[in-house]
């Protein structure tokens, strides 16, 4: 099912679209997103690293966390969060949906067999928690 067609969020557009902004805003929000990050090397990510991440994705090349479904992995993940500790036990390769949820940028969607939503973060799962 599509999504509805609203304005484009850039001020003053009137265009309109399904996504957040219209095509002709889409690269320059993304690209003013990307300009503040700073480019890879910038932000740790150098030659050691891509020899690193290299080396994980050769050795374990499916997803760690799709396993028993064959998705290739795409990502190397620090599983403590630090981008410096580059050890074999602190590494999981992962597909790219996989690494968005585990830095929230992807909502897990779903029920499990008693009717529970999968994600964590949805209500009533916050609630069971307290």
């Amino acid at each position: 099912m599509n999504k509805p067609l609203h304005p484009c969020n850039q001020p003053g557009c009137h265009e309109t679209t399904r996504e957040r902004y219209c095509e002709r805003h889409k690269k320059t929000h993304y690209k003013t997103i990307d300009d503040r990050r700073g480019t890879p090397a910038e932000r740790g990510y150098d030659k050691e690293w891509r020899k690193v991440r290299y080396w994980k994705l050769i050795n374990d090349p499916l997803c760690e966390r799709c396993y028993p479904k064959v998705i290739v992995a795409e990502v190397v993940h620090h599983k403590d969060h630090d981008q410096y500790n580059n050890l074999e036990e602190n590494l999981e390769s992962l597909c790219r949906d996989c690494h968005e949820k585990e830095h929230g940028r992807k909502a897990d969607k779903g029920c499990d067999v008693n009717g529970m939503p999968t994600n964590k973060e949805h209500p009533w799962n916050r609630e069971r928690e307290r």
